[in-house]
């Protein structure tokens, strides 16, 4: 009599791009998981240029769960999204959990906290966690990871993102929805689609207690976004959140019309730093979608 093999439960997404400083944390961080079902981790390689690949390999050969590892280095570059995104769709697990090559994981019950909480609860799609940071530069950015053990809407998660990757655990099957939505060129944000996407299908939890780790450094993709035009990046997320209120009916259209006013008025500012007359420019596009708050608007092109 064949013996059916024990079926993947959880399959753990982790993107890696010049990593080596960091991988070998992301990576045992999963493999230390204290999990009653069978876990897969899939690693997406994007071409990495220094010794990331080397380390992987070592950990396949040489840790005692490097079974579980379903690694790929991809033939050329892909970026970051699409990476990101393939990553994602890899797994066979019926939940999906995320830890991306630069964070780590600090709770080997994790994935039995998350997952049993889901199991328990079918109503229930998502769940997510606080976090701590760790941070090799100057935080300019206001990064708050606190999480409250409660349910989460669309709303609340849209307008203050308290939910890092590698705090996700979500149904699997949500990816069907959520691919609709994530190769879109105007999406700028795949981490908070896939939360948006997860909660059109059902309900989310957040947990209050931190189990796993943000990690801030020269190299990461949100330190070399700001680096760069900061201006154009702006504009883009204009794009984005026009996007958002157009897919995802149950984020408000309030909420959407808030996050563009301040958006404007960011790029007004930038302007006036400038001593750009396209200040004035931005400052009344800020009409179109909130009146009310166009005061508050230049209050914040104004100050300091």
């Amino acid at each position: 009599m064949t013996i059916a093999p024990e079926k993947i439960v959880v399959s753990v997404a982790m993107v890696t791009y010049n990593h080596e400083h960091y991988i070998r944390e992301a990576i045992e961080s999963v493999l230390s998981q204290e999990y009653e079902g069978k876990i897969e981790l899939i690693i997406a390689n994007d071409q990495s240029t220094d010794n990331t690949e080397k380390i992987i390999l070592e950990i396949i050969h040489n840790h005692k769960n490097g079974s579980w590892i379903k690694y790929t280095n991809h033939p050329s570059n892909l970026g970051m999204k699409t990476n990101f995104n393939w990553a994602l769709n890899q797994g066979t697990g019926k939940y999906t959990a995320i830890c991306e090559g630069d964070d780590y994981w600090t709770d080997p019950l994790k994935l039995q906290k998350q997952v049993q909480f889901l199991e328990n609860n079918p109503e229930y799609v998502f769940s997510f966690h606080s976090a701590d940071l760790n941070s090799t530069v100057e935080n300019k950015f206001a990064y708050n990871f606190l999480s409250e053990d409660k349910d989460y809407s669309s709303n609340e998660l849209f307008m203050k993102w308290i939910a890092p990757t590698a705090s996700f655990v979500f149904l699997s099957s949500c990816m069907e929805y959520a691919n609709k939505n994530l190769y879109a060129l105007k999406v700028l944000n795949p981490d908070l689609i896939l939360a948006l996407s997860c909660l059109e299908l059902g309900k989310a939890r957040g947990i209050s207690e931190a189990m796993s780790v943000y990690r801030i450094h020269q190299q990461g993709i949100s330190q070399v976004r700001f680096k760069q035009n900061r201006i154009n990046h702006l504009k883009n997320y204009i794009n984005h959140y026009k996007y958002i209120g157009a897919n995802f009916p149950k984020v408000s259209k309030k909420n959407i019309n808030i996050k563009i006013v301040d958006t404007y008025s960011s790029i007004a500012q930038c302007y006036f730093k400038k001593k750009n007359i396209l200040f004035l420019l931005y400052s009344v596009k800020c009409f179109r979608y909130r009146p009310e708050l166009v005061l508050r608007g230049f209050k914040k092109i104004f100050k300091a």
